[in-house]
């Protein structure tokens, strides 16, 4: 639950830099892999 809100926060600050993509870092974060390797 903890890990999701923060994988929020951070996905609010991307929109707010422009940012699209995280390059699979939140998923490593929030599930412990990066399903695009």
């Amino acid at each position: 639950e903890d890990r999701e809100r923060i994988c929020c926060y951070f996905e609010e600050l991307m929109d707010i830099v422009g940012l699209e993509s995280s390059d699979g870092q939140l998923n490593d974060f929030m599930y412990g892999f990066n399903p695009s390797e």
